[in-house]
């Protein structure tokens, strides 16, 4: 009788790696919002990434169809020929990644889903200047502090969230009438310059307060 050989484990690429290492992050993060963790840098592409990017290339798939919102054509060109991502306008995406700050409405127009369907809503990605745990120290002038509560959190969580370029008052009251008939809304990651994310699921009920 001949000897059975188990067949070969396809080798990961580059790519596959670092997308399966990001998507813990990004697990990690949403099923326990006010956590904050790190991503890795992609190594990988030619031109370099606009922060907002990451978590969406490291979640898209052949097929995903993305918005990315300020990308420079080079760049979208080398992550759709990568990736396989269909790029389409942000109301009709599944994620969709602001390279450049959201203008007025611009939530409003991503995909909720339904009470019976939730999992139809659309995931985005916005950029801030920088994320921190909160503490009892004295926080940033002009920084914001969220004060999330719901699934996943153990009473409350606090996260400071320097804003950067952009309204981050405007992107939270976008979020929070998106997400004002559950279970239907969108998820949302804030990162850093630093590559920091925070996860603010759709279930997740925010108040924040301006550090003035």
């Amino acid at each position: 009788m001949s000897a059975f050989a188990a067949p070969a484990v396809p080798r990961q690429s580059a790519e596959q790696a670092w997308s399966g290492r990001v998507f813990r992050v990004l697990l990690a993060t949403v099923s326990r919002p006010g956590h904050i963790d790190q991503i890795p840098a992609p190594d990988f592409f030619q031109a370099t990434l606009p922060m907002a990017l990451w978590p969406a290339v490291a979640l898209a798939s052949r097929g995903t169809t993305c918005a990315l919102v300020g990308v420079c054509t080079p760049s979208v060109s080398e992550i759709t020929g990568r990736i396989g991502a269909v790029v389409t306008a942000a109301g009709e995406a599944e994620l969709v990644a602001f390279a450049t700050p959201p203008r007025a409405g611009d939530l409003l127009k991503l995909k909720r889903g339904t009470a019976a369907i939730p999992e139809l809503g659309a995931t985005a990605v916005v950029e801030v200047g920088s994320l921190r745990a909160a503490t009892s120290t004295t926080t940033d002038v002009g920084s914001t502090t969220l004060v999330i509560s719901g699934p996943g959190v153990d009473g409350t969580a606090s996260a400071v969230v320097v804003p950067g370029a952009g309204d981050l008052e405007l992107v939270l009251r976008e979020r929070e009438a998106a997400c004002a008939r559950p279970p239907a809304g969108i998820d949302l990651w804030l990162i850093d310059t630093q590559g920091r994310v925070l996860g603010l699921p759709r279930s997740s009920t925010l108040t924040w307060q301006e550090n003035r």
